[in-house]
């Protein structure tokens, strides 16, 4: 089981390196002028709402049989939980803003 949750890490990492080649890229084209701030706020949104997620989903399903997936049901409670935690913290800092003013 661990070596499946191995593995993924593995494979998520790669496609997030590749996604940052690509940035770099476009740091590079943006840093010698041959894009300009407009376009580069559009290939920037365009590149983490849609590319990336895509290239992750793409790479980890690849990887992922029938035998392999009931070892992956820790995944989307990790990722239920921390939504979880991360929208009680959101409520808490928007409670203590509004609160201060």
């Amino acid at each position: 089981m661990a070596g499946t949750h191995i593995a993924l890490m593995w494979i998520a990492l790669t496609s997030v390196l590749s996604f940052l080649a690509l940035c770099a890229v476009g740091a590079l084209l943006r840093h010698g002028g041959v894009l300009p701030p407009p376009t580069v706020r559009s290939l920037s949104a365009l590149l983490i709402q849609c590319a990336l997620p895509c290239l992750i989903f793409s790479k980890v399903v690849r990887s992922v049989d029938v035998h392999t997936l009931p070892s992956l049901w820790p995944l989307p409670a990790v990722f239920a939980w921390n939504t979880a935690v991360g929208a009680a913290a959101g409520a808490v800092v928007a409670f203590v803003l509004t609160r201060c003013r």
